[in-house]
């Protein structure tokens, strides 16, 4: 996690290197110990059927960094971060839930008896028009983000990260802002029923 993504996420340096001793005095072991700890968390984020898995398994560790560095006791660091990354998939599910039912509700007068294709397609067609209003590159950066999925989906982001010269945090970073200021379109599309085509 780089200096930019701490700011971001506003934890503090000192917390965050607060947990890197936790997992290994010599900070390159440490360093790799969390990669590979966040890597069991994405997965298991990903099993659970999280939208945002990566976001999740960030959320996790800077809960865990603000509670040890706040001088929490903690004596099993692994046990506790499993409760924590159960406590955020328990937040999660409420959190799609609701997002789900605020959805239904605000286009349930759009949707007739044909109803679900029309409203993937008005969905679809708003998705366009919103990319379209995205900067060249930012376009270019969320289709290639996402453009592969299942178990392949980690190796190639690392290796999209490495073409933009990068690292995978940052790139998380910037494809979580495109895709909030899509989603927040394509919403606002929706209720003004712009997606209607021609």
């Amino acid at each position: 996690m780089d200096a930019d993504q701490l700011r971001k996420t506003g934890l503090t340096e000192l917390a965050f290197n607060t947990l890197l001793a936790r997992f290994d005095p010599d900070r390159e072991i440490a360093a790799q110990k969390y990669q590979a700890v966040r890597l069991k968390l994405v997965r298991f984020f990903e099993w659970q059927g999280s939208t945002e898995p990566e976001t999740d398994a960030d959320k996790t560790f800077d809960r865990l960094a603000r509670k040890l560095y706040g001088g929490e006791d903690i004596t099993d660091i692994g046990s506790y971060t499993r409760g924590v990354a159960r406590m955020i998939m328990r937040e999660r599910i409420k959190a799609d839930q609701k997002t789900q039912q605020a959805l239904t509700e605000m286009t349930h007068h759009q949707v007739v008896s044909s109803g679900e294709n029309k409203f993937i397609e008005q969905q679809s067609r708003c998705l366009d028009k919103c990319l379209d209003q995205l900067r060249e590159d930012q376009r270019q950066l969320i289709l290639k983000y996402y453009s592969v999925a299942g178990a392949e989906r980690i190796q190639w982001r690392a290796k999209l990260a490495a073409e933009m010269e990068t690292n995978l945090n940052t790139l998380r970073i910037r494809a979580y802002k495109i895709k909030r200021q899509l989603r927040a379109c394509v919403q606002s599309c929706m209720q003004k029923g712009e997606g209607g085509g021609n």
